[in-house]
């Protein structure tokens, strides 16, 4: 599959592009089956300003219940390129959805493409919500209740083919996409 850089400014604005798709990356523990791994290309700033400061990213928006109570960090800032960093990731990962890795970028985890891209942009609309909240004072997580609740409504496969239907609409009508 040819790769292509693409602008993220002219794509869908702040909305993280995926661009690396890695299949059949085996993973350990809970995840012992073979998962889709997307990586925001264009590593918004939002998404690891958290990890940078030493600070956990929670969720503070109805989107950001989608990764639970905290969204784990990778300690290294480095690509992964090898098999032992890949465990150490999926371990740090468990069963999150999404994993910071300090001073680099996002990994976004699920079943599809679609779902991942839509997680990987709530991650953002979260991440986003959070650096501006803590501009004026410590953001309060959801409380665990809310989370599970709001969780279990935001992210179901109609409003993920909803969203994925929308962005890629509106791709094609700025036409970034190849044959």
């Amino acid at each position: 599959m040819p790769h292509r850089s693409l602008d993220p400014d002219l794509i869908l604005g702040p909305i993280p592009l995926i661009a690396h798709l890695h299949a059949d990356i085996p993973a350990r523990g809970n995840r012992c089956r073979h998962l889709q791994i997307a990586e925001s290309e264009h590593y918004l700033a939002a998404q690891i300003l958290a990890g940078i400061v030493g600070k956990d990213l929670v969720p503070v928006c109805q989107h950001g219940s989608i990764f639970g109570s905290l969204v784990p960090l990778y300690p290294d800032s480095e690509k992964i390129v090898n098999f032992t960093q890949a465990n150490l990731m999926a371990e740090i990962m468990g069963k999150a959805r999404a994993l910071i890795m300090r001073g680099h970028g996002a990994v976004v985890a699920d079943n599809t493409v679609e779902a991942v891209f839509i997680a990987a942009h709530h991650l953002e609309e979260n991440a986003q919500l959070w650096v501006e909240a803590s501009a004026i004072g410590t953001p309060k997580p959801l409380p665990e209740e809310e989370i599970k609740r709001a969780a279990a409504g935001t992210f179901q496969p109609k409003s993920i083919q909803k969203g994925w239907t929308y962005y890629l609409a509106k791709g094609q009508k700025q036409g970034i996409f190849w044959d």
